[in-house]
């Protein structure tokens, strides 16, 4: 009877009776006009980080990209192939899950809010994307990981992401630290 919306959202008021057969014919329709691969979940990240270089000063680095959100989006980072350990469900409920991610060289305080239930089942060794941040907690600053998704690893993927060499993920970050560290004053003459 009714509808509208916007480039982000829409809107449709109807009879109760006729839901059913609007959600049918819209599922019909989004099905016709999606290949397959629309409805695979993908998770896209800016760059792999390894947890040798997840320090509070890149954490800090990366917060001067703030303020984050729709439009301009935290710098999300793959950690991959990196040994799950006690992880554990917090807040309230236990929603959300708290674990360390390791890898040779380094470790990383890691948060799922909403995942707390995969606590019990969390693999021993995962690929996680998330957001980098500083948590302050009772006085410690620490740089955290907010994970968004992550997946358990199998050997063939260690071997591949073994294969793929972090050096040129390591050169990025670099040169973003050496960017944003500069002093980036333009002098406004009035």
């Amino acid at each position: 009877t009714r509808y509208g919306g916007h480039a982000q959202a829409a809107g449709a008021t109807l009879p109760r009776e006729r839901l059913a057969p609007f959600l049918r014919a819209l599922s019909d329709e989004i099905l016709a006009a999606c290949p397959p691969e629309c409805f695979e979940e993908e998770i896209r990240y800016d760059a792999e980080l390894p947890l040798a270089l997840a320090d509070e000063s890149l954490a800090e680095t990366v917060e001067r990209f703030a303020p984050t959100g729709f439009g301009n989006p935290a710098p999300a980072f793959l950690i991959a192939d990196a040994r799950a350990e006690s992880p554990r469900r917090v807040g309230a409920n236990g929603a959300h899950l708290q674990l360390t991610l390791g890898q040779p060289g380094g470790v990383l305080r890691a948060i799922g809010f909403s995942m707390g239930a995969q606590a019990d089942a969390l693999p021993e060794t995962v690929d996680a994307v998330g957001a980098l941040s500083i948590n302050e907690f009772r006085g410690e600053r620490a740089p955290q990981l907010e994970i968004k998704a992550f997946r358990p690893v199998s050997g063939a993927q260690r071997r591949r992401a073994a294969a793929l060499a972090d050096e040129f993920q390591i050169a990025l970050l670099q040169e973003c630290r050496a960017y944003l560290a500069k002093d980036n004053v333009y002098p406004f003459a009035e």
